[in-house]
């Protein structure tokens, strides 16, 4: 009996150790189907890598190279600093999302190696005044995306108060305008005489085709007389960047950030644009400041007595 037992224990060790010889096979053959990753980042801007576990923060000349099991979902969210763009993102399967200024991306780690590029550039005036220009106003539609993106850039202001703009909220013979900001905080914002003149333009010829036979206090109308969207705005305003020929990504939070970093860069003060944005807080203004080093020489160069 004794001996019995021992040689049933054995081939149950035996079972054992071929199980986990199974295993470790498997599981040697699942590490075995790894491929090289590496995703570089050029410019001013932001990557952030999520394998589903973890996240990887990479910023300018940032390289990360590892080994990646095959097949393997990516997710990376793309975020330029202020007063720069995303330039271009090659390596990745799809775009599947935006918020704010950063695009969020998916990719599937391949057999044969993953390599992605991020570049971010600095975004140009040039760049804004050719967007400006996009928009034919020529036609109803045109002559009202027009008057939007002239407010827009002259305002700074956000999209959702764009799109909340009301009739009564026009003071253009005083060049102003008043919105409702972030805590239901008013504010009055100066209006540029350019944008004045797009705005009466599209409240002279366009707005009363765009409302027929409707009543509506809105400033900004859709093509069914309602009032504008979110939806309707990105919509519109990705068309006529790809319209302008503009490579680099652009959104209605660019133009806000246009109109901080220019002003800025202009000799405003910072407590001043920090008033026309509607920020509580001075610390949000200040993500609008880093110059470049030129700037910051050619300022000291004039502002100092001995420079």
């Amino acid at each position: 009996m004794r001996k019995l037992k021992r040689i049933l224990s054995l081939v149950l060790t035996m079972c054992i150790f071929i199980g986990m010889g199974s295993d470790i096979k498997a599981q040697a053959q699942t590490i075995e189907e790894v491929a090289k990753l590496e995703i570089k980042v050029k410019g001013e801007g932001t990557v952030i890598v999520n394998d589903g576990y973890s996240e990887y923060s990479l910023e300018d000349n940032d390289v990360l190279r590892a080994n990646a099991t095959v097949n393997s979902d990516l997710k990376l969210t793309v975020t330029p600093n202020d007063g720069y763009l995303i330039s271009s993102v090659s390596g990745v399967d799809s775009q599947v999302g935006e918020n704010g200024n950063s695009r969020i991306y998916e990719v599937s780690t391949k057999l044969d190696g993953t390599f992605i590029d991020v570049s971010f550039e600095k975004e140009t005036k040039e760049e804004v005044e050719k967007l400006l220009r996009s928009p034919n106003t020529g036609q109803v539609l045109g002559l009202r995306d027009r008057a939007m993106l002239e407010l827009m850039y002259a305002t700074g202001l956000r999209i959702s108060e764009i799109i909340n703009l009301k009739l009564e909220d026009l003071h253009l013979t005083m060049g102003t305008l008043q919105t409702l900001g972030k805590g239901h905080k008013e504010r009055i914002v100066p209006v540029g005489d350019e944008a004045i003149k797009w705005v009466n333009r599209y409240l002279e010829e366009a707005r009363p085709k765009l409302l027929k036979q409707k009543r509506s206090n809105y400033l900004f109308l859709n093509f069914h007389g309602n009032n504008l969207t979110r939806q309707g705005v990105w919509k519109n305003l990705k068309a006529e960047v790809r319209k302008a020929g503009i490579q680099k990504n652009i959104t209605p939070h660019t133009l806000r950030h246009s109109f901080a970093t220019h002003i800025l860069e202009n000799g405003a003060d910072l407590r001043i644009v920090q008033e026309l944005l509607g920020h509580a807080d001075i610390s949000t203004t200040q993500i609008y400041t880093h110059l470049s080093n030129k700037q910051l020489a050619d300022i000291y160069n004039r502002a100092h007595p001995r420079a």
